[in-house]
């Protein structure tokens, strides 16, 4: 009868820890082990944990004729906690070799119709800036991340590698406790 009990006992525990991801961090920021991998957040695989899917690339061109490579994707959080944040980069290849790279956050999508009408020095200007500070991806959500690589070498790749750079934790994610050793 008590081993029935404590069985059922775990497994309501183990369904409402893996439900609700804060709860679950912040028990295990109480645990009195020193060091950072008691919190979620400090994950240091936390990029590997966003998955990438329907990675398009076209080749565009700009309003002064810039040809413009456009790579977007779309990226699944499958952390256990809401991200920020997250940057990508694109690198653009010919013949083997990294011809071009660019980096931008993602959150900010432009579609093929306003670049059209962009010229490349409104465009660099348009990548600078980030989306707003506001913009997080809880656990299991979807953002779309979206690289502009321009200049005249850009109808010539031949390849084109899109990634991760990094993400952040929410600002507002429960930091971790340490128990005092003293």
């Amino acid at each position: 009868m008590l081993l029935g009990f404590l069985v059922c006992s775990f497994g309501i525990l183990t369904l409402i820890l893996s439900h609700n991801h804060s709860l679950t961090d912040r028990i295990l920021s109480h645990i009195p082990v020193p060091g950072p991998k008691t919190s979620l957040a400090a994950d240091p695989g936390l990029v590997k944990q966003m998955r990438m899917e329907t990675v398009k690339a076209h080749l565009t061109y700009l309003s002064d004729r810039e040809p413009t490579m456009v790579v977007t994707a779309s990226v699944t959080n499958d952390a256990l906690l809401p991200v920020a944040n997250l940057v990508s980069e694109a690198t653009g290849f010919v013949d083997g070799k990294a011809v071009a790279s660019r980096s931008g956050r993602c959150g900010r999508v432009v579609s093929t119709r306003l670049l059209g009408r962009m010229r490349s020095e409104e465009l660099n200007v348009l990548q600078n800036i980030g989306p707003p500070a506001h913009v997080s991806t809880p656990p299991g959500e979807e953002l779309t991340c979206q690289v502009m690589l321009t200049g005249s070498r850009a109808e010539e790749f031949d390849r084109v590698e899109f990634r991760i750079v990094s993400v952040e934790p929410l600002r507002n994610h429960h930091h971790p406790r340490f128990a005092s050793w003293e």
